[in-house]
């Protein structure tokens, strides 16, 4: 078996959250996506676990809140009570501090956004950036980055389709304004700039509405 760590985060107090992929994590039977809560002194706090793929990305808000994203195999076993009709889907995930889910949100099978980063702004809005393939939010894309924004109560705001066929935002970051910086991949014209080589990396900014 394989375990691997994907994405890690730290908060005001210097616990760290961990998240990613493990055959077996602390004795719990499902292998698959992980949340782990460590306090500063490296002691275990708490652990969730679903049953199936991977955990991507992992960020603590100000307000010491966790926001994590996760692309999972069959039906995960996350404590939640939702239908799933994919083999393959992407989860956004809200817990607090203590480990208590406030919300989740399933959005889709990952031909339709696979999830690679979050980040949140001074207000707790929550960004996201990674790719799709297949229609979004009524917009098309092919294989193309796209940026998410939710509010703190998981009410999605807006979704930024960036027409570069093949490429992937991997990183975002957001200011205390809430512009967000996106960076990645591409192979394709990239937001009217050419590309030079083979794959140019990208560095793109969008202000708090979602424009570029």
């Amino acid at each position: 078996s394989a375990d691997y760590g994907y994405d890690i985060a730290i908060d005001s107090s210097d616990n760290l959250y961990l998240t990613g992929y493990a055959a077996n994590v602390h004795g719990n039977y499902y292998s698959g996506t992980f949340l782990i809560k460590y306090n500063s002194a490296l002691s275990r706090q708490w652990t969730r676990q679903t049953d199936g793929y991977y955990g991507k990305g992992v960020h603590v808000d100000s307000s010491g809140n966790i926001v994590f994203i996760s692309n999972q195999q069959n039906h995960g076993k996350f404590e939640e009570s939702v239908t799933y009709s994919q083999s393959y889907y992407t989860m956004i995930y809200k817990y607090n501090s203590s480990g208590e889910k406030y919300w989740l949100y399933n959005r889709g099978q990952q031909y339709n956004f696979a999830q690679l980063d979050v980040t949140s702004d001074s207000s707790n809005n929550y960004y996201f950036t990674g790719n799709c393939s297949s229609g979004i939010d009524s917009q098309s894309c092919s294989v193309d980055t796209v940026i998410l924004k939710y509010n703190s109560s998981g009410t999605r705001q807006w979704t930024v389709v960036i027409d570069s066929n093949y490429s992937k935002g991997h990183g975002i970051v957001a200011d205390t304004s809430g512009n967000t910086f996106i960076t990645g991949y591409t192979p394709a014209t990239f937001n009217s700039v050419s590309v030079t080589g083979g794959k140019d990396l990208f560095l793109t900014k969008y202000n708090t509405s979602g424009t570029h």
